[in-house]
């Protein structure tokens, strides 16, 4: 018991060496700075008393075996920074005093037993900038009001049950570099504002609802290195102008409805390393513009309704070399696709399975 002390200045980085540590109390001090007790298997509860390390600027407690809720009191901590209990166990609904926090940028509370909606007063966290709540049990609609925390870089709430329509506001997140809203149970269209965030690099929707086609607006996004949107209900054709997606590294559309088609304008996408087609309803023949993806790893093209011969040139790829992986139907007495560089498999009824939460 350390507290009523006046210690004051940093806190030494040994403490996050001492694992048999059961109990720490610093309460009622003038510590500043940074408290990093990370992957100490540190059992029990957060108190309420907390809330009077009034200078505390960074708090670390990822990875432990923290349980019980997050006390309400962790509002009155006004110079925290920095909040990370992600990896614990612990439960209860977010507390909406959090949104109190003025010099917040960030907060991670993943990898938890947390139920209940996002707070609307995360609204007024003006200055964060990392926002994790992935692999929770939250659940309920995006706050439309989520579009006002203009500073957020990083966005992930996959592997929760958040439902409902994304809000066209997500639109305003105009620093926002990574979105995962994965292994959720959103749906509706997939919103063509997001086509406004220009510094979005990674976007992961998969295994939701959404239902629609591919937004045509999406295909200006040219600095998009990872686009995941399998595992939906989305269907039509993928625009010719995907082109413009110059910077796409992974193209996953699989386990979907889309149709038509594959555009011969995907080959023009050089950096292209992994490209995920299977479950569809595509029809005709690969196009052998894909011949020219010379940094391509993976390809699976399986369970459509292509016909045709595989292109020498994209055999060439996985023979001389970086495809490891190139699938299609050609298995079978009578294949519908004739390739000798495949892992062939039979034409199976397509039945799509959303294994969200």
């Amino acid at each position: 018991d350390l507290s009523n002390n006046g210690l004051a200045g940093l806190l030494s980085p040994v403490i996050s060496t001492m694992g048999d540590l059961e109990s720490l109390n610093l309460t009622s001090n003038n510590i500043a700075k940074s408290l990093n007790l990370t992957s100490n298997d540190i059992a029990g509860s957060l108190i309420p008393e907390m809330g009077e390390l009034l200078s505390l600027k960074h708090l670390d407690l990822a990875d432990n075996l923290l349980g019980d809720s997050i006390p309400r009191t962790i509002g009155d901590m006004l110079s925290l920074k920095t909040l990370d209990l992600s990896g614990n166990s612990i439960r209860g609904t977010i507390p909406y005093e959090i949104g109190r926090l003025p010099e917040l940028g960030t907060l991670a509370l993943s990898r938890n037993l947390l139920v209940g909606p996002m707070p609307h007063e995360f609204s007024e966290l003006h200055k964060l900038v990392t926002l994790d709540l992935s692999h929770n049990n939250l659940g309920g609609p995006l706050i439309t009001e989520l579009g006002e925390v203009t500073y957020l870089t990083i966005l992930r709430l996959e592997d929760n049950h958040f439902s409902g329509e994304v809000p066209r506001e997500i639109g305003g997140l105009v620093h926002l570099d990574e979105l995962r809203l994965n292994n959720n149970n959103f749906r509706g269209a997939l919103p063509p504002e997001i086509a406004k965030l220009d510094n979005l690099d990674t976007l992961n929707i998969a295994n939701n609802h959404f239902d629609g086609e591919f937004p045509l607006e999406w295909t200006s996004m040219a600095g998009l290195r990872e686009l995941d949107v399998s595992s939906n209900e989305l269907r039509g054709e993928i625009p010719i102008f995907i082109d413009g997606m110059k910077n796409l590294h992974l193209f996953n559309v699989a386990h979907n409805d889309f149709s038509s088609s594959i555009p011969s304008e995907l080959g023009s996408l050089y950096k292209l390393e992994y490209i995920y087609l299977e479950d569809n309803e595509f029809e005709s023949t690969v196009p052998k513009e894909l011949g020219e993806l010379t940094n391509l790893k993976k390809m699976v093209l399986h369970n459509n309704y292509l016909v045709g011969d595989i292109d020498d040139r994209i055999c060439k790829l996985a023979n001389e070399l970086f495809l490891v992986q190139l699938s299609a139907d050609c298995a079978g007495e009578l294949p519908e696709i004739m390739c000798d560089c495949c892992i062939c498999h039979d034409h199976e009824p397509i039945v799509h399975f959303n294994t969200g939460p």
